[in-house]
């Protein structure tokens, strides 16, 4: 796919994502330049992780349902993310929903970003990873090692997220 196929359809979701970052209500914007940097695969919906070695983004047209997600290379989910655990090395954009019980995101060049409503029992950002939950919903608990949890969910107020977060911390299990 090319790069320019992959902004046309994502334009109103960057776009929205680009206000809000001019508007200073974005912990980590989205480029997709430096997403896509390295090319762009596309793929109807995701039941496996995507192998370590491949450097290309994936855009994913569908939902991905997966029980245990490893994520090395960038992806975009234009549908609904449901799985058990995801492991995040690089960043994701979700379109739609997200579900799982833990997330776990290392290095801070990288973000999850999710639009849609999330359903997470543990959120936990390490090395300085960012996750932004813009569309609302809940985070049982939100782990921060570097104690920015709460900075973040301010931020994610201002940004008119409705997300409840029942607990933030800074110690990792």
């Amino acid at each position: 796919m090319k790069l320019e196929d992959a902004e046309r359809l994502l334009a109103a979701p960057i776009s929205r994502l680009t206000a809000m970052d001019q508007q200073g209500l974005l912990a980590a914007p989205v480029d997709l330049q430096q997403l896509f940097g390295n090319g762009v695969i596309e793929a109807e919906t995701l039941t496996t992780s995507i192998p370590a070695s491949r450097k290309e983004a994936t855009l994913v047209t569908g939902s991905v349902d997966v029980p245990d997600w490893y994520v090395a290379s960038p992806i975009v989910v234009m549908g609904d993310v449901v799985t058990r655990t995801i492991d995040l090395r690089d960043s994701v954009v979700v379109v739609g929903t997200l579900r799982a019980t833990e997330i776990r995101g290392t290095d801070e060049r990288h973000a999850l970003t999710v639009l849609g409503a999330v359903t997470i029992g543990r959120a936990i950002m390490t090395r300085q990873y960012i996750m932004q939950f813009l569309g609302g919903g809940t985070v049982d608990e939100l782990i921060d090692e570097d104690g920015g949890a709460d900075e973040l969910v301010e931020l994610l107020e201002k940004a008119g997220s409705l997300l409840r977060v029942g607990a933030t911390g800074t110690r990792v299990p």
